[in-house]
């Protein structure tokens, strides 16, 4: 569906749902809720058009998929 967009929407799109997503799951961190999840899929998303995201994805996911399967033996 983003590919048919085009390619000022398309980073637009990619820019508000990133961010929108990286926000919620910061305050999740704080708020009851999946903060280290939705902070994860917030730098995915901005992984698909800034290198940074990318680069700090990989410390976030494992310390998300860690927390979480802490969660679930509790």
């Amino acid at each position: 569906m983003l590919d048919k967009m085009p390619s000022w929407l398309r980073s637009t799109v990619i820019l508000v749902v990133g961010w929108a997503l990286v926000l919620s799951g910061l305050a999740a961190l704080i708020l009851p809720g999946p903060g280290l999840l939705m902070l994860l899929a917030g730098l995915v998303v901005l992984s698909q058009e800034y290198e940074w995201a990318e680069r700090r994805l990989k410390p976030v996911r494992i310390k998300a998929f860690t927390t979480a399967a802490a969660g679930v033996q509790t």
